[in-house]
């Protein structure tokens, strides 16, 4: 491997040279990698084309998930969350048996692999509530009710050092694959204190489209704060914060 060894170091591509740096120095190395155009076209590269065109898929539809559930995400995600679903997703794209290879797609697939899905990895649902819950969906209406039980915060619900209120917060998405498109809505209960008080039953309701035949993904999640002079203010940043993809309906 060459090595640049002159006092003006360089970064980038010149001609047919990449030059970069890395621990043991500035290295450069000549550009390499089958043509592009032979990969479109060479027979020989069926498969590898094959390969880009389902893993392209999976990655638009990853996009469009997050999309659906952006503004909970948001509150509650690690810094692998792309790529961890996209992973989630490529398993389902391979449990297409509607479809050639290549052709394979994700709502062809086994959707309910999705569920249990945590867009937070360092903060696990499973690990912070343990109060029951159920979803309850009528699709003619258009409604989704996320019942949940009475429960003790301390009891039913791990937080971290510090917090001292939750809330949790709850989403539905019902999703067009094949068209691209969704409509996503959350609701929430407003900052509870964490304390031994037990709270009655409620119901979080989710308007959806009425008559509504697509796939219904719906994510229930916590979040976490603290009290200063009377303000809750979120506790460091959302690092602590649940979200699962709880559960996945099909017509």
């Amino acid at each position: 491997m060459p090595k640049q060894v002159g006092i003006i170091k360089l970064k980038g591509k010149l001609g047919d040279l990449s030059l970069y740096q890395t621990k043991d120095g500035y290295l450069a190395r000549l550009k390499g990698g089958v043509d592009k155009s032979r990969i479109e076209k060479d027979p020989a590269f069926a498969r590898t084309r094959e390969n880009g065109r389902e893993f392209g898929h999976a990655g638009s539809t990853g996009k469009l998930i997050r999309g659906a559930f952006r503004s909970l995400i948001g509150r509650a995600k690690d810094n692998r969350v792309t790529s961890r679903l996209h992973k989630v997703l490529m398993g389902i794209l391979q449990t297409d048996d509607g479809h050639p290879r290549g052709a394979r797609t994700v709502e062809g697939g086994d959707l309910a692999l999705l569920a249990g899905f945590e867009f937070n990895g360092n903060a696990p649902l499973s690990a912070a509530v343990f109060f029951p819950w159920a979803v309850n969906i009528d699709r003619v209406a258009g409604s989704v009710d996320f019942d949940l039980e009475a429960f003790t915060p301390i009891e039913a619900l791990s937080a971290p050092g510090g917090a001292t209120h939750f809330r949790i917060m709850v989403g539905s998405a019902a999703i067009d694959f094949a068209q691209s498109s969704f409509v996503g809505k959350s609701a929430e209960s407003g900052w509870l204190p964490w304390d031994g008080q037990e709270l009655v039953a409620q119901t979080l309701a989710v308007a959806m489209p009425a008559g509504s035949n697509l796939p219904l993904l719906n994510v229930l999640g916590v979040e976490f704060g603290q009290e200063v002079n009377g303000e809750v203010y979120l506790l460091q940043n959302g690092a602590y914060n649940s979200l699962q993809l709880i559960t996945v309906d099909t017509v």
